[in-house]
């Protein structure tokens, strides 16, 4: 309790964003599994930018549980991947999303030792190196919930509005809907893995850069003709 106290807001809001995160990646994890192959992917890719940021910082157990999860997704898609013969469901997007959330709760993010002798200090903007990573299934979860919301309709009843079916709807076949959504979300995660090694400078410019990316995919969505779909 006295080491939490060292950290800004002190132990109750370090509770309460841990909890608003676990709760925002299982849902995103979740409400992204909407075509073959899609959740499965993006979780694995995230998986592993996790993976290698926690390797960089020698946190070994933490290391071993994310390449068992790496491992896991990796067989699993060999029989999502489109046409899928095997779904992930609820019971597998919830349990994946759990394990993202709370193996990165446990990653320690800023360097070294100076994280025990110093909580304030060192590269703390490291931190948001998850929410840099899992952008994508994030902004899938907003980008739909304002659309619901917008629209008057209830904001946990499922539809087809979100990102892999509005790309599908502005002429991507499916199967490259999901490629796409696969390759940004490579590009943001090694962006978030580098995160903590890099100056302030630098990671301005991270974030800059993960901004534009999802400014490029908002603007494939919703600034193109409507000859390739409506919303």
């Amino acid at each position: 309790l006295t080491l939490l106290d060292a950290y800004p807001g002190g132990y109750w809001l370090s509770v309460l964003v841990t909890v608003v995160w676990i709760v925002a990646v299982i849902n995103a994890v979740n409400l992204i599994d909407n075509m073959d192959g899609l959740s499965g992917g993006v979780a694995c890719i995230s998986a592993a930018c996790f993976l290698v940021a926690a390797l960089l910082q020698g946190q070994w157990f933490v290391g071993a549980c994310l390449a068992l999860l790496v491992g896991a997704l990796l067989g699993f898609l060999v029989f999502n991947v489109p046409p899928a013969s095997v779904f992930m469901g609820d019971g597998g997007t919830l349990v994946v999303g759990f394990w993202l959330a709370f193996l990165t709760v446990r990653t320690t993010y800023v360097h070294g030792d100076v994280a025990a002798s110093h909580p304030t200090s060192g590269a703390w903007y490291g931190v948001f190196m998850p929410v840099l990573v899992l952008a994508v299934p994030l902004y899938d979860t907003v980008s739909v919930m304002l659309i619901r919301w917008s629209q008057g309709k209830p904001l946990m009843v499922g539809d087809l509005q979100h990102v892999s079916h509005r790309l599908v709807r502005r002429g991507l076949s499916k199967r490259g809907a999901v490629m796409a959504l696969w390759g940004f979300t490579l590009v943001t995660g090694l962006a978030g893995v580098v995160l903590a090694h890099v100056p302030a400078w630098c990671a301005v410019l991270v974030g800059v850069q993960t901004l534009v990316l999802l400014g490029v995919l908002g603007a494939i969505e919703f600034a193109t003709g409507k000859g390739a779909g409506e919303l």
